[in-house]
Order: C-alpha cells, then structure tokens, then sequence
C-alpha cells in the first residue's frame, strides 16, 4: 500500500467516523420528533373524536326527541291546523326547538306562530315525506345557522303530515368545544364538499383567524382545498410544516349517520413545542460535526459524549410531555393483548402505583375493563379494527380504592413490521362529566315537573337569543302562546291598554336586577273574554349587570279589579239615575273647558234642567211615583243627547248638561226649545193625574263665561227666570238679562 493511499484511507475512516454518529443522531432526531408528532397527534385525534361524538350525541338527541314527538303526534287526532299547531308551541319550545312546522304531504301547513309554512319545495321535506328521518342545515354567515330535522307522521303505513323542526347552530355547537392545547383547538363540522356547517373556535378567537393563518402559511385559504390536499388517501390525521418553519396539526372523523366531518385544527406552535426545540437541537449538532470535521477523533469523542448527554435531555422531554398530558397514554396488542407501554398519569389517575397496578391487573388491557362492560368494550374494539375506524370507546374501570370510575377511551392503530401491529391510545377520566350530565337531566326534569304541575301562568325569556317558554297552564288559560315581552301581534290586549304594555315592556328591558316591573291589563282569555290580569316580571343579570334572562307570572285580577271599578263607579254616579253626580259632573266639565277654546260665532251650551211642581208629584203620589217620574225625564233628557257630551244630576230634581259639540246660537236654541217639548211624563193614578214638565236655563260659553262657575251661576240664574215666567220653557242668560242678540244664521 502506497503512502498516499494511507492518508486517503485514514481520511475515508475518519470520514466514516464522523458520518456515523451524524446519521445516527440525524436518524434518532427524526425518530423522537415523530413519536412527539405522533403522540400529538393522536391527542388531537382524541380531541377531535369526543368533539365529534358530542356533536353528534346532541343533533342524535335533538332528532330522538323530535321523533318521539312525530310519533306521539300520528297517534293523536291531529291536524294540520292553525290553531292545533298554536297549541302545540309551548311544548315545542320547551324542548329548545326555535321554530317548527307541521305541513301536510303536500308540504304545506302551518309553523309557531301561526304563520303559513310552504316546505313543498324544500329537499327536507321531499326526503321526509318518504318516511325517512331526515337532518339539514340551514343558514349562512348572512343568516341564522341552523339545524333541520324532518320527521314523518305515519298512519296506517303512510305519510300523512311532516313535523319540521330548527335549533339553533349556537345549542349545537356548544357541544364541539373543548380545552386541549390551552384553548387553542379549532373544530369544524363539514360537509361532503368540505362547505363549513357548524364550528367552535378558541375562546376569544374567530373561524376567520385560522383561515387568515392559511394565507400566511401558504395554504389555499379554502377549507376544502386543504382537506382535498391532506385526505384524499382517506387519513384521519396530518401534521404539515410550512416553509416560514410554521406547522399546523390536522385530525378528522366521520360524523356519523349524516355524512358530515369533524375536523380539528391545531396551530404547530400550539400544538407540540417539542418539535421546535427538536429541530434546533438536531441543527446544532449538525453545524458542530461540520465545524469539527477536521478535528482529530478525540474531539470526534468528546462531541459524541456531548450528544450523549442532549439525546437523554430529549428522552426527557419527550417524557415531560407525556407526564404532562391530563390522560393516560397507553400501548397494546389488541384488545386482548399485553401491554406495550403505560404511562405513569394512567397509573396514577387509578390511584395505583406501578407495582401495585402490575400485581393488580398483570400486563393485560382487558383486565383493567369492569367485568359487566368488558365484553361489550372489547366487542366494539375488535369491530372498529377491522373496520380501519378510530378506537373510540367508553367504559369502567375498578380503582385502587374498588370504585368504579368512566374512562374515555381514544385510539388509533399503528402498524409495524411483518403485518403486525398496535393500538395507541389516550385515556381520559370521564367520571364528573357522567355525573354532571346526570346532574343536569334531573334537575331539568325536576324543574320542568315543578313547572307543569302548578296551575300559574309563569313565562320565561332569555334575552340573549330571544327564546321565550312558558307553563302548561297558559295554554289553559289563554288558548295560545304568545310573548308578553315582546311586540308579538298574537297577545290577546284590550286596544285602550296598548300604550302602557309598550312602556311596561321597555321597563322590563331597562330593569337592573331583581327589579320587579309589574302591569295590570285587560287580555282576552281562552273564551274569548277580556279579563284584567296582573303581568309581573323581573331581570336576571350577569357579572357585569347586564339583563340577561327575565321571569315572570301572570294572575287573573279580574274580579279584584271589577270590584274596584265597581266601587270606583259608585264614587262618581247617581244611585237613582247612573248619570254623573254633582262632583263629577263639575269635574268633567271644568277639565273640558280647560282644554278647549270655541272660537266665535260657535259655543258651547250648559243646559240647566229643574223640573216644575216635582214637590207635588211626591206629596200627591207618594216617594216611589216620585222616584219613577225622575227616572223616566232622566231618560228624556239622556236620549236627547251624545254619548259624549257631559250629563250629570246636580240636586234633588235639577239637571245640567253640558255639550261638548260646537255649535252657532241658532242650533242651540233649537235643540233647547226641543228638549223643553220632550221633558212631559204623566204621574197617576186611580183618582188623578199630574203632568210633570221642567224649566230649561241656557248659558253659552265663551259669551257667558269661560268656566265652570261662571256658567254654572247664569244657567242657574236663567233657570230661575224661566221658573217666574211661568215654567215649562227654557231662557238664555242674554235673553233674561235684556242683551238679546240677534240669532246666527248658520244652522
């Protein structure tokens, strides 16, 4: 071998040396970083997992319920009536439904409110209508979004009606959030297209921020050009890295039954910091074995001892991130196999440690499942195995102590070399989350059977989004639902009550809270009868005292307040005739006089009535005769008069009437030499008869004054002249005192 040769020789070997420990760290910086990618993202599958099966467990229950109401419905004697689909409102509205409609199968019908409902063109119906239960959406970005379930009211085998029902997309997807990643999840429930349906962003964040980090990132800004791009093999996980050393973590499932898609999206930065870090460590090793490429092997070995120490600094990390996670991690052989790994979080949210959980459930999976829930458990497994599905399975698990807790069980499969392969998982301790949804179901339940059970009318109304509920015994009361809050045509109100609902309705609106805002008014009942009734609600605020949710009652006054009225009424008329008495006949006149002026040649006219020799008619024929003959001039003297004007009985036998019409002098004097002629009834009997008649005195307004007294005193004063001049005329005030003035020649 040459001298040259053994330089080159030493070179390649030296060469050798470094290129070994390059790839070797190059290839165990890959690894870790695609355990971190892996286990990130089947966290992000799990997440995604549960977001789906919530979204899909509420639109499952919302359609469960309208069908049972199709079915109680066809089993009724319904119809597709205005007034059957009124009645049925509350219990429609009770169940978080914002809007329903029955319609016949030629899909028209009736919706809540009574309006008309033409579905004959929509393709729910036409889905619905052969029998089928069907799900929609509705709405956009420029309108309410909202849920469609279709329903099929079948009797005697066939389609007679369909039940249509809307919930709104905010009490759905309330169901989609969730808190992995430090609130940074975006999840979006997609259709075949990959057109957004429904979504839940961070909190404090918008749908459009992730869209905007697409652009920013390089990506069509299109959420069915990126599910295109990343799923067309069928994946149900991805991580993409971007050039600007930005990523973003994909997971998505079938939404079953409806042919939707949950997807999830986690920022990379949000995601799994690990891999940042992962990739600046692999870069500095890289760039310091080319530094000191040409150091001797020495050098070669201290730099080896160096990486030594930062893969083991890695090794931690990446345990750090298990440790971590708020589940367990585990590893097994399929259902029935043993365990690969388990991480110290499952051991400990069992309350075991890792000796005890080894000597208490051994190395297999299937042990750790409850004995009663096992064989269901594995079943479902082995099924969505075969199936290439997601392992997405909920069951119990006894802990140290022999409780029995709820572990969510998220998974995927992972193949290996030579066709085998294994389950990875997340699990989760789903105990309170049980138990909170049990919580929750009996005290709606409670709360609605307290509800229906007390005969009161009580409603409710959010006023965040505006749904309005209300007790059974409404219906009872009123016939139909209608919102007493808002400006709904349908409330049943008496015209003269319109005004002080409306201020009623912006006091509630304003009301700080707890404060009670109360109305009496008049609506018509269920027989069609107007009743008073005494409307009280108050507010119930937030954190920051704005009203967000109002309650109230309403109680039938109607007999409270006829009395009142009753007593009101007795305080202000005439027991023997019912006109106004003196006080109220003065009042009503002086209050008409104050906000009227009558501009010449027109007036007003105040008739004074005293009836002549009415002593006589007592004496002769007795009280009771006397009384009938009142009542009979009293009638006379009502029928030669409006409604409006003002009739009172000032005295024993005197009268005045004061008209609230314009008139001219002639007119007056017309009308009065009338009533003069009118005002006669026979008092009699079995020996004599007594002709009763009255003497009329005239004031006019403005000539004869501008006030109450003023006129009072010359119609007063004139009556009298008409007394002396032999009764059984009427006198004007002008005319006793000599000012006669010449008649208007306007009629």
């Amino acid at each position: 071998m040459s001298d040259i040769s053994k330089p080159l020789i030493s070179f390649a070997v030296l060469v050798l040396l470094f290129l070994a420990p390059v790839f070797f760290i190059h290839d165990y910086a890959s690894d870790v970083t695609s355990n971190i990618s892996s286990t990130t993202l089947t966290r992000l599958a799990e997440v995604n997992a549960r977001a789906g099966n919530n979204f899909y467990q509420a639109v499952r229950n919302s359609m469960m319920e309208m069908s049972g109401m199709s079915k109680y419905l066809a089993q009724q004697e319904y119809s597709v009536s205005r007034e059957y689909v009124l009645a049925l409102a509350p219990l429609f509205y009770a169940h978080g439904v914002r809007r329903f409609s029955i319609v016949d199968a030629e899909g028209k019908g009736f919706d809540g409110s009574g309006a008309p409902a033409d579905y004959s063109s929509e393709p729910i119906f036409m889905r619905t209508r052969q029998g089928l239960t069907h799900v929609a959406t509705a709405g956009g970005t420029t309108s309410p979004r909202l849920l469609l379930t279709g329903n099929p009211l079948v009797a005697h085998g066939n389609v007679q009606a369909v039940l249509i029902s809307e919930f709104p997309a905010e009490a759905i997807e309330g169901n989609m959030e969730t808190w992995a990643f430090s609130n940074n999840t975006y999840n979006m429930v997609v259709d075949e297209s990959g057109q957004p349906l429904f979504w839940s962003p961070p909190p404090g964040k918008a749908m459009a921020d992730l869209f905007a980090s697409f652009t920013e990132c390089g990506l069509p800004p299109n959420v069915t050009n990126i599910l295109r791009q990343k799923f067309a093999d069928g994946a149900q996980q991805s991580v993409t890295f971007f050039d600007k050393g930005t990523g973003l973590f994909i997971a998505t499932t079938p939404v079953e039954r409806f042919g939707w898609r949950m997807v999830s999206f986690v920022p990379q930065q949000a995601g799994n910091a690990a891999i940042s870090k992962q990739s600046l460590i692999t870069n500095e090793l890289v760039w310091r074995l080319v530094i000191l490429a040409g150091i001797i092997l020495t050098f070669l070995l201290l730099l080896e001892r160096n990486s030594s120490r930062k893969l083991r600094r890695q090794q931690e990390d990446y345990r750090s991130i298990i440790a971590s996670m708020s589940g367990g991690v585990l590893k097994f052989f399929s259902p029935d196999g043993t365990f690969l790994f388990v991480s110290p979080n499952y051991v400990k949210m069992l309350g075991f440690t890792e000796a005890e959980f080894k000597k208490t459930y051994g190395n297999s999976f299937s042990a750790t499942v409850y004995e009663q829930d096992r064989e269901s458990t594995l079943r479902t497994m082995r099924k969505q195995m075969k199936n290439s599905q997601p392992i997405d399975v909920e069951y119990r698990t006894r802990t140290k102590n022999g409780a029995l807790t709820w572990l969510y069980h998220k998974g995927s499969v992972v193949n290996i070399e030579h066709g085998r392969s294994y389950i990875q998982s997340i699990v989760f301790d789903i105990t309170r989350n049980k138990e909170a949804a049990l919580s929750k179901r009996i005290s709606d339940e409670r709360y609605q059977f307290i509800l229906e059970q007390h005969d009161i009318n009580i409603f409710e109304q959010n006023l965040v989004n505006g749904y309005f509920s209300c007790s059974a015994q409404w219906l009872h009361t009123f016939g139909a639902v209608f919102n007493i809050l808002e400006n709904d045509p349908a409330i049943p109100l008496f015209p003269d009550d319109q005004e002080r609902l409306v201020a009623f309705q912006k006091e509630v609106r304003l009301a700080p809270h707890q404060h009670k805002c109360t109305l009496e008014a008049r609506l018509r009942d269920a027989e069609g009868e107007y009743r008073w009734f005494r409307i009280e609600a108050s507010n119930i605020a937030n954190t920051q005292g704005s009203p967000i949710y109002s309650i109230g009652i309403i109680t039938d006054i109607d007999k409270q307040k006829s009395l009142e009225l009753q007593l009101r009424t007795q305080a202000t008329r005439d027991g023997g005739t019912g006109m106004r008495n003196k006080m109220s006949t003065e009042k009503a006149v002086s209050q008409f006089l104050e906000t009227h002026e009558s501009p010449l040649p027109q007036f007003y006219a105040m008739f004074m009535v005293d009836f002549d020799n009415f002593k006589g008619v007592n004496d002769r024929f007795g009280h009771a005769m006397g009384d009938k003959a009142l009542f009979d001039m009293a009638q006379i003297i009502r029928r030669n008069f409006r409604g409006v004007d003002i009739v009172g009985r000032i005295g024993g036998d005197e009268f005045l009437v004061f008209c609230t019409e314009k008139m001219s002098l002639l007119r007056i004097r017309e009308r009065a030499h009338i009533l003069v002629e009118q005002l006669q009834t026979q008092c009699c009997d079995q020996h004599s008869c007594l002709t009763l008649t009255a003497s009329v005195g005239v004031a006019c307004s403005p000539r004869d004054g501008t006030t109450y007294a003023e006129l009072f005193n010359k119609a007063d004063k004139a009556t009298y002249a008409a007394k002396k001049l032999g009764r059984n005329r009427c006198v004007f005030y002008k005319e006793m005192t000599g000012d006669v003035q010449q008649d208007d020649p306007q009629p």
